[in-house]
């Protein structure tokens, strides 16, 4: 396995499953698709593979598909290190053209040869039939399986990268890898923006997420050597993510147009409004918006189509769905960038950061904190907390009477591994609660789940005899809650120290 250049942070295993992809010696072609939103490092990740191999490397642009044609032809003529540009009439032989090279490459060397097309979409948007040209070469270089080349598209625009290799595509069985290059988690994020102080990068995941590039867009405007206390988060806020000049401030806007089939930015722009403000159902949407229940299907799909909206099922019950977001710089804009638009354009971000601290927390703050913790439990938690194996987690939302009207929601829900979401019998491994208050957590937070364990006992699905608790909290625990844990085996306590730790 060829090791991991340094410049690459993290990544090791995606840089690992691209190079895999390449070394497989199967001859004939082999095609790969790389996709996620801007800012996370493909390009950075494919440019090191195309120089490690050797490759062809061509990022298109939104050019007119003549000017994009030139553009791949120049690419092809100084990969083959050619004095004259090449010139090509139509896309099929530009493929066509390519695909001979890099099979006439891999044959007088013996060794792989790589063509790694990046923003394709761009190209797919002008030139439609483009997957089809690529298709049909590649078909015919299987059959005859002359050298050993392997060819990544690559793109930005997340629906359409995603429905590339859907049954209905050109491209449909082709590829023998789909990789997608997402944010870092919120532990390696942390690293790689020198966050030593805890709370405080949790802060500024809540923001940022783990979106890499946005620190090399911050720090063109706010060099900074590290977050190690509040101080260096609330300074570096108001210079970039608050800032109008900073293009960090337009992030939301941007994300949108990523995709086109976002056209009406406007209403895409209020569904998200609404979910940041914690109206998350989508008949509520809807009703805040003053439209019709149904008009909500299409934009909702579509948000959770490009990765910007979460759609979240009951873990436990049918038919409850409602819809988060995803990208935390969304959840950011909306809770505090837009409603305070005015103020920020004339120049007045300190002041909106001091008095966005309640809505920052509450908006921002606690449910990323939630996700957080879902995600840590998912991934590595269940072992860390002496489980033998995973089981699914979520959240649930149980009616606390007969009646029905009132209702808890609880944050934390892992299934025992057997156990299957929303199945007629539910085994329920944890119940758990994840508060990121500035008080600590007390026993009245494990009455209150173990009040919403009696509940589930008296539903007859729901199976809760061995049912364990844990508690997360930011800002540590009360001496009542930490005594009683101590006595008992069925109660997990977990800070940020044990979030953050690998």
């Amino acid at each position: 396995m060829q090791a991991k250049p340094r410049e690459i942070f993290d990544r090791d295993t995606e840089w690992d499953e691209l190079v895999r992809f390449v070394t497989n010696p199967d001859p004939g072609p082999n095609l790969a698709v790389v996709y996620g939103h801007r800012r996370q490092g493909k390009s950075f990740l494919l440019d090191h593979l195309a120089r490690r191999y050797g490759g062809l490397y061509h990022v298109a642009a939104e050019d007119d598909p003549r000017t994009a044609l030139d553009s791949f032809a120049t690419s092809v003529a100084e990969w083959l290190d050619l004095a004259v540009p090449l010139k090509f009439e139509d896309w099929k032989s530009g493929i066509e053209t390519a695909m001979e090279q890099l099979t006439r490459r891999s044959a007088e060397t013996g060794r792989p040869a790589l063509m790694v097309i990046d923003e394709y979409s761009y190209l797919l948007s002008g030139t439609p039939a483009l997957s089809s040209y690529i298709q049909n070469t590649f078909d015919r270089y299987k059959r005859d399986r002359r050298g050993v080349v392997r060819i990544v598209l690559c793109g930005s625009a997340f629906s359409l990268m995603t429905n590339l290799l859907s049954g209905d595509k050109p491209l449909y069985g082709r590829a023998a890898l789909s990789e997608l290059i997402g944010p870092f988690d919120h532990r390696v994020a942390a690293r790689y923006w020198n966050a030593t102080d805890r709370p405080t990068a949790l802060r500024l995941h809540a923001i940022v997420g783990g979106v890499p590039g946005y620190r090399m867009l911050s720090e063109a405007i706010h060099p900074s050597t590290g977050f190690r206390s509040p101080r260096d988060l609330d300074e570096w806020v108001i210079a970039t993510v608050l800032n109008p000049a900073s293009m960090l401030f337009q992030e939301h806007d941007r994300l949108l147009r990523e995709d086109p089939r976002i056209s009406h930015r406007a209403l895409y722009q209020g569904v998200l409004r609404q979910i940041a403000q914690g109206v998350t159902k989508p008949g509520k949407i809807a009703a805040a918006l003053a439209r019709d229940a149904r008009s909500m299907k299409h934009p909702l799909d579509t948000l959770v189509d490009t990765g910007m909206v979460r759609r979240s099922e009951d873990l436990v019950f049918s038919g409850k769905s409602s819809y988060h977001i995803a990208e935390p710089i969304l959840r950011f804009a909306h809770s505090i960038i837009l409603p305070r638009l005015s103020q920020l354009d004339r120049g007045r971000s300190r002041l909106v950061w001091e008095r966005s601290a309640s809505v920052f927390r509450s908006n921002i703050l606690g449910p990323h904190f939630e996700d957080l913790v879902r995600d840590w439990l998912a991934d590595q938690g269940w072992a860390r907390l002496g489980f033998s194996e995973p089981g699914e987690v979520g959240q649930t939302t149980i009616s606390s009477g007969a009646d029905g009207q009132r209702a808890h929601q609880v944050d934390v829900v892992m299934l025992a591994p057997d156990s299957s979401p929303r199945g007629d019998r539910v085994r329920i491994r944890l119940l758990g609660e994840a508060k990121c208050t500035a008080e600590p957590r007390s026993g009245h937070d494990l009455r209150r789940l173990e009040k919403i364990r009696e509940r589930m006992r008296s539903i007859s699905k729901i199976d809760v005899s061995a049912t364990q608790y844990a508690i997360f909290s930011e800002s540590g625990f009360a001496a009542d809650l930490i005594a009683e844990a101590s006595r008992r085996d069925d109660v997990h306590l977990l800070d940020l120290d044990d979030l953050y730790s690998d």
